[in-house]
C-alpha cells in the first residue's frame, strides 16, 4: 500500500517519527509535511505567491519533504506531485485533541485528510489528546499508536462507501485501547484573542476552554475521550457520519478492542 503522510505540526513535531514507524508496517510512506507549525489553518490552500520553498530531509531513515505551506498544501502536493500515488492518506498524529464539530472544521490536521478525501483518495485524520502539562515524548506517541497501522490497513480495505473518511482521537500515551464508535460533540474552543490596549492577543492553545468532563456522553468524541476510550468518527462518499451501530459492529467484527 502506498501511503501519504502530512501533518500540521510541521516537521519538528515530536510524533512525526513515531507515525512513520508505525504507518511502515503496513505500506511504503511518503511523507510531505509543513517547515513549521501550521496549526488551526482548516482546509485553506496557499494562492496569489510566487513560488512555495521545497526541502528534502532525513528523519532517522525517513526521507521527508518539507514545504513553507499550509497542511493542505502538503497533501495536494502529495497526492498530485510525488511519483508514487497514495492509496491512503493520514494527517498527524496532531498535538493534543479534534474534538467537536468547531475543532473538525478549524484543524489543519482535519484539512489536510480532507483533501485527500476530496481527491477521491480514502483518508484518516489522527489526533492525541493529551492533559495540559503533560510531558509529551516520542515514548507517549509511540504508546499511543501502538497498533494503529492494524486499524488504517482495516479502514482502508473494507469497500463499503461509508468508510471514506475517519477522525480518530486516541488518549496520549494509552498503549492498551478500547475503540468507540462516537459522534463529533457540539463543543466550541471558545474565546480565542484578548484585547490589550491597540493589540490582539491570540490565546496559547493550552489556555484555551477545553472540553469538561462528565457533560458529554460517552457516543460522543469529547465523552469517549473523557473516559480514555479512543474516539472514531467514519464518514462516507458524501461526508456523512456513518451509522454508529454498524460502526461498532465492525470494531467488534474487526477484533479491535
Amino acid at each position: 500500500m502506498e501511503i501519504l503522510l502530512t501533518n500540521d505540526d510541521g516537521v519538528d513535531s515530536v510524533a512525526l517519527l513515531p507515525t512513520l514507524k508505525e504507518l511502515s508496517k503496513i505500506g511504503n510512506v511518503s511523507c510531505v509535511v509543513p517547515s513549521k507549525e501550521q496549526s488551526w489553518k482548516g482546509k485553506s490552500l496557499t494562492r496569489r505567491v510566487k513560488n512555495i520553498e521545497k526541502k528534502l530531509q532525513k528523519i532517522d531513515n525517513y526521507d521527508v519533504v518539507t514545504l513553507d505551506a499550509l497542511p493542505a498544501d502538503c497533501a495536494n502536493y502529495g497526492i498530485y506531485n510525488l511519483e508514487n500515488k497514495p492509496d491512503l492518506v493520514i494527517s498527524g498524529a496532531n498535538l493534543g485533541h479534534n474534538l467537536g464539530i468547531s475543532n473538525f472544521h478549524s484543524s489543519g490536521t482535519i484539512g489536510a485528510a480532507l483533501e485527500g478525501y476530496f481527491s477521491g483518495i480514502k483518508s484518516i485524520a489522527i489526533s492525541i489528546p493529551y492533559e495540559r502539562g503533560e510531558d509529551l515524548s516520542e515514548e507517549g506517541f509511540t504508546n499511543s499508536l501502538f497498533q494503529l497501522s492494524e486499524l488504517c490497513e482495516k479502514f482502508y480495505n473494507n469497500e463499503n462507501n461509508s468508510f471514506r473518511f475517519c477522525n480518530i482521537n486516541i488518549p496520549y500515551n494509552l498503549k492498551d485501547k478500547k475503540y468507540i464508535a462516537t459522534k463529533m460533540a457540539n463543543y466550541h474552543y471558545g474565546q480565542l484573542f484578548i484585547d490589550k490596549n491597540n493589540l490582539i492577543e491570540p490565546k496559547r492553545y493550552e489556555k484555551l476552554s477545553y472540553p469538561k468532563k462528565n457533560i458529554y456522553p460517552e457516543n460522543t468524541d469529547v465523552g469517549a475521550i473523557n473516559k480514555k476510550l479512543v474516539s472514531i468518527n467514519i464518514f462516507d462518499d458524501n461526508l456523512e457520519p456513518t451509522d454508529l451501530n454498524m460502526l461498532n459492529n465492525w470494531i467488534k467484527k474487526e477484533k479491535l478492542s
